[in-house]
């Protein structure tokens, strides 16, 4: 079973104009910089930093993935190395518990 190595980072803020993602962006830049719209997809849970095949990249956690998502992360994520990962339903705990 391979483990997984998840980093999860607060939402960015931004001013001004969208942020434009290129292939020369790093893996943590191009996350922050996509995150909102990543997290506004149907069914995605989260998103983080870890690795794929013993290589960086980007994780996607999402209720129940499908191709449609994937194309839709490829197009945002500008060829970056990507992995989505079924969570099934996740329900936050009512506060003070």
């Amino acid at each position: 079973m391979a483990a997984l190595s998840l980093a999860v980072v607060s939402a960015p803020t931004f001013s001004g104009e969208d942020p434009v993602v290129t292939p020369q962006a790093g893996l943590a830049e191009t996350l922050e910089a996509q995150r909102d719209a990543i997290m506004a997809l149907p069914g995605v849970v989260g998103t983080g930093l870890s690795r794929c095949d013993d290589q960086p990249c980007i994780t996607v956690l999402a209720h129940q993935p499908s191709p449609e998502l994937e194309r839709k992360l490829e197009l945002l994520l500008g060829g970056h190395r990507f992995t989505v990962v079924q969570t099934g339903p996740i329900h936050a705990y009512p506060e003070g518990r």
